[in-house]
């Protein structure tokens, strides 16, 4: 798989975030992972994914899906090799241009990878990125509202 075919592939099939968890023991109560995911059918495309960049496929079925839909799976990447993804892809990329510009602006954030020993900058910085990047991934015609937990 070259990098100009993974590019059109997330493109067109993926998702480029950040993922918010709530963590107890995390400064601020939460954790920020930065996340590539791409859902499709076909299994093998997921497979040469997972071969080229890492990351984990697994296979998910719908309680709503009718018993003929075929299955789903879902190759996720996490923390740095998300941003070694983005590092080989982004010139590709013209959907999710913006978002991976914003991923790759703020790489050198997650070198500290724990948000337990954060400081409140950090933190803010943080959740700054989740929503710019909540606000690049939003679908539909509603305006997009979300405010800053300062």
């Amino acid at each position: 798989m070259d990098y100009k075919y993974a590019a059109g592939f997330v493109d067109g099939e993926g998702y480029l975030g950040v993922v918010k968890v709530k963590r107890k023991a995390c400064v601020g109560g939460y954790e920020y992972r930065p996340h590539i995911k791409i859902a499709n059918t076909n299994r093998e495309v997921l497979e040469r994914f997972k071969d080229k960049f890492g990351g984990s496929i697994c296979k998910y079925s719908e309680k709503h899906q009718s018993r003929n839909a075929k299955d789903i799976y879902v190759w996720t990447l996490t923390q740095g090799k998300v941003f070694k993804c983005l590092k080989k892809i982004s010139k590709y990329l013209i959907v999710k241009r913006e978002q991976s510009k914003v991923m790759l602006k703020y790489s050198k954030q997650w070198k500290n990878r724990t948000t337990r020993r954060l400081s409140d900058k950090d933190r803010k910085e943080r959740e700054i990125i989740y929503i710019k990047l909540r606000k690049l991934n939003h679908r539909g015609k509603a305006p997009f509202k979300m405010e800053i937990i300062r």
